[in-house]
């Protein structure tokens, strides 16, 4: 089962600049007894060998835009494996989601469970957690890319190192543990604002592990996060 968390914020500045402009009319009678250009005190007429001058300090217009980061509507990543008898065919199966963001994005991961899991009872020699792969690949504008692998054991909460139980999932063994902030998660160093499809993928092969996996039901839950990165 996946879980996704996004954010989005957003912020507007706008502003707006007005100037007023007022004329002073003469009237006929004022017109008769005053000369057709009239200086100020201080002002110096022209041809006096001296101007007037006029200084305007800056206008400064500022505003800003604020980022945007979250999944696409509708396109979070979401769904179930059910696979009986994993522990003999393994699995593969991918997921895909598409983010909608305004700049650098980081994805993390988080496995409740560290792996398929179930609650019972053991003996020696038997064991109720199953090691799996998690793959993520993170897909920008122009082409953009990022990827990385770890098991689902590296991805548990507080988690900083990575390993791979079945060689990966696709990409590197770079830790990607979340909840996602500026700073954690994998990162997609670009624009993600065009449709471009990322995914989960999630994968095991046949079961090798020296202690035998007791009969039941096995489950891990995986959510994922996104946010704007820095």
């Amino acid at each position: 089962m996946l879980k996704a968390l996004g954010k989005w914020w957003g912020k507007a500045g706008r502003y707006a600049l007005g100037a007023a402009i007022c004329a002073l009319a003469i009237s006929p009678a004022q017109a008769q007894d005053i000369s057709a250009t009239v200086y100020a005190p201080g002002d110096i007429p022209p041809g006096s060998g001296a101007g007037t001058s006029i200084t305007l300090t800056p206008i400064y217009v500022r505003a800003s835009v604020g980022g945007r980061c979250g999944f696409a509507d509708g396109q979070s990543p979401n769904g179930a494996v059910s696979q009986p008898d994993f522990d003999v065919t393994g699995f593969d199966a991918t997921f895909n989601f598409v983010l909608d963001c305004s700049g650098p994005a980081r994805v993390g991961v988080v496995s409740a469970n560290g792996g398929l899991f179930q609650n019972a009872a053991l003996t020696p020699g038997y064991t109720s957690l199953a090691p799996y792969d998690v793959g993520l690949s993170l897909a920008g504008d122009a082409g953009a890319v990022a990827t990385a692998s770890c098991e689902a054991a590296a991805l548990v909460a507080g988690s900083t190192a990575c390993s791979t139980a079945y060689g990966g999932a696709g990409g590197p063994q770079v830790n990607f543990t979340g909840p996602a902030d500026e700073t954690t998660g994998l990162l997609l160093n670009a624009p993600s604002t065009e449709g471009t499809v990322s995914t989960i993928r999630v994968l095991a092969g046949p079961y090798n592990a020296p202690d035998v996996l007791v009969s039941g039901n096995y489950q891990d839950v995986l959510v994922v996060t996104l946010s704007g990165a820095i």
